[in-house]
């Protein structure tokens, strides 16, 4: 993707525990739709994982956004896209399924067009 539309990186790491940790953190404002892709790269164990955002950078209100859902070892990447709603961010947060798991989370980030309609 042209950095000049949009934005893409992974993060990527092992569950440490039974409870919710943040994997990441995305800023959603300057993006006119952002695409999620979560993977459990893990042979033996699976992933639980959910994404929660928020109206403001700074809130503390957050909602749901993807509930919880475990990926089995070796299973097959889920996919959340966020476009309808305006939300200022989204944390991906990660924890243990049936044990520690590996998960890679791949992102891309569209940018709002200024100035069009």
């Amino acid at each position: 993707m042209n950095l000049n539309d949009g934005i893409e990186g992974t993060a990527s790491g092992t569950t440490a525990s039974a409870t919710y940790v943040t994997a990441l953190t995305l800023e959603l404002n300057p993006f006119k739709s952002t695409t999620i892709l979560v993977g459990n790269d893990d042979d033996t164990s699976s992933l639980t994982y959910r994404i929660r955002v928020y109206a403001k950078m700074t809130g503390t209100r957050v909602v749901t956004y993807t509930p919880e859902s475990t990926i089995a070892q070796g299973g097959d990447d889920e996919e959340t896209n966020i476009t309808t709603t305006k939300y200022a961010k989204a944390i991906i947060e990660v924890k243990n399924g049936d044990g520690a798991a590996d998960y890679v989370i791949d992102y891309s980030q569209e940018r709002l067009q200024r100035g069009r309609k």
